[in-house]
């Protein structure tokens, strides 16, 4: 393989091949999609309540999850948390 494809002989050092790049991409935006689709399932209830209850779950859960995704799940603007 070195001899082949010297650049690409030791995929484990930070070398990925193109297909596991891509793999990797794949998995990182199914990770972020399963984030997402966690927020929505906690957040459904809290679309009935009102902002105070929306405000609290964004505070309760940004160690979680990027306060962007939860505001945009939850259809509350960032700045109106800060």
């Amino acid at each position: 393989e070195f001899e082949a494809d010297a650049g690409a002989a030791f995929p484990g050092h930070g070398n990925l091949k193109p297909e596991q790049q891509e793999i990797e991409r794949l998995r990182r935006e199914l990770a972020k999609m399963k984030a997402e689709r966690d927020i929505l399932k906690k957040s459904s209830g809290l679309l009935r309540e009102g902002l105070d209850m929306r405000f609290a779950f964004v505070a309760k859960h940004r160690g979680i999850w990027p306060i962007s995704w939860i505001c945009e799940a939850l259809g509350v603007s960032r700045s109106g948390f800060h």
